[in-house]
């Protein structure tokens, strides 16, 4: 009795849902972290010019990490 052929193809097909599954929660976390920047622009009174995903988050050169210049 060598089911190993038959395990194995139900463990591939497992695999493919869980590739499935991770597209779609990564889409899910997409849209929550944009309507997430969208709550904070609307709290703020602030209306962005680019969606959260065209921002470049990373501080200026000169701005050593933080928000002062020096």
């Amino acid at each position: 009795m060598d089911n190993t052929g038959e395990l194995w193809a139900q463990v591939l097909f497992r695999i493919g849902d869980l590739h499935k599954l991770r597209d779609e929660l990564d889409g899910m976390i997409k849209e929550l972290t944009q309507l997430a920047f969208d709550a904070q622009c609307s709290i703020a009174g602030v209306v962005p010019r680019k969606s959260q995903e065209e921002i470049d988050l990373r501080p200026d050169p000169g701005t050593f990490g933080h928000g002062g210049k020096g």
